[in-house]
C-alpha cells in the first residue's frame, strides 16, 4: 500500500464520516425540536444520492418526477384547502337542561380556525330538528387565530315533549360572511341534542 491508496482512502473516510455525522446531527435536531424519531430520514439521504449518482453520469434524474408530483399535489392542496375549519364540543358538564318555562337548552363550544391573513367574521346556524333556536353573536376571528364561541341550542317544550330521554342528531353550519376575504364558504359538523327525561 503506497501513499496515494491512503491518502485515497483517507479521502473517502471523511467523505463517509462527514454524512454520517451530518445524519446524526440532523436527526438530533429533529428530535430534539419535535420529540419524534424521523425514522424516513434514510429515504430523503437515497433520494438525495440516487438524484445525484444520476446527474453525475450525465443522465436527467427520475427522482425529479417524483419531486414535480409532490410540488403539483401540494399547490392543488393549498388551491382547494377551506379558508376555515371549525370543530364542535358539546358541553359534557351539563349534558342538557331544562330552563325558563320548560325549554330544553344544550350548551356547545365552536372553535373556529381562521386559516386566512385577513381577520374574518363567521355566523353560526344549527338545524336537524324542528323548532332549535340558536343564541350565538356572529364571531370575528383575527387572521390565522382560533377563536371559540359559547353557543346555546334551545327547543321549545312543545317540540321537546316527543324526544324526551332521546338524544337527536343536529348539524352545526359554520358561513364566512360575504364582506370578508374567503366569504361565502359554508362548513358543516355534526353534533348531538338530548333531551332529558
Amino acid at each position: 500500500m503506497d501513499l496515494s491508496i491512503v491518502s485515497i482512502l483517507l479521502l473517502d473516510g471523511l467523505t463517509n464520516g462527514a454524512v454520517y455525522a451530518l445524519l446524526g446531527l440532523a436527526t438530533v435536531l429533529v428530535f430534539t425540536v419535535t420529540r419524534v424519531i424521523f425514522i424516513p430520514q434514510g429515504e430523503f439521504v437515497a433520494y438525495g444520492a440516487l438524484t445525484l449518482a444520476m446527474i453525475g453520469n450525465n443522465v436527467f434524474p427520475a427522482t425529479a418526477w417524483l419531486l414535480l408530483g409532490a410540488g403539483v399535489a401540494f399547490a392543488v392542496s393549498v388551491a382547494l384547502r377551506s379558508p376555515f375549519q371549525f370543530e364542535v364540543i358539546k358541553d359534557r358538564a351539563a349534558l342538557a337542561r331544562v330552563v325558563d318555562d320548560g325549554v330544553v337548552e344544550n350548551v356547545y363550544r365552536i372553535r373556529v380556525m381562521n386559516r386566512t391573513e385577513s381577520p374574518q367574521h363567521y355566523r353560526v346556524a344549527v338545524g336537524g330538528i324542528d323548532g332549535l333556536q340558536l343564541d350565538a353573536p356572529e364571531l370575528a376571528v383575527p387572521p390565522a387565530a382560533i377563536e371559540t364561541l359559547v353557543a346555546r341550542v334551545k327547543l321549545a317544550p312543545e317540540a321537546a315533549q316527543p324526544l324526551r330521554g332521546q338524544t337527536t342528531p343536529i348539524e352545526f353550519q359554520v358561513r364566512a360572511l360575504q364582506d370578508s376575504p374567503g366569504g361565502g364558504a359554508v362548513l358543516r359538523d355534526k353534533s348531538t341534542f338530548h333531551v332529558p327525561r
